[in-house]
């Protein structure tokens, strides 16, 4: 799924957004403004990247269940408590 907004002030905002994917659960940020930019990038489970002529590679992103595992678990917890 895709969106696009624009708000009253002219901000433009794109969302890309989807739960299965075989390259594991893609989740960036990037935020660009006339006075700079902000990027938050994946957790990967090494920072190794290599690049050759065809490209680059990198660890494929955790999923969706491993990456938010303990968030849950604290989420239980808390509402146990």
């Amino acid at each position: 799924v895709s969106i696009c907004l624009r708000f009253p002030s002219g901000v433009l905002v794109s969302i890309d957004n989807h739960r299965a994917a075989y390259h594991g659960y893609d989740q960036r940020l990037e935020l660009v403004t006339s006075n700079g930019q902000i990027v938050v990038n994946n957790q990967f489970s090494n920072s190794v990247i290599v690049g050759s002529s065809s490209g680059f590679l990198h660890d494929r992103p955790p999923s969706f269940e491993d990456r938010y595992a303990s968030a849950y678990t604290n989420e239980v917890y808390h509402f146990i408590d």
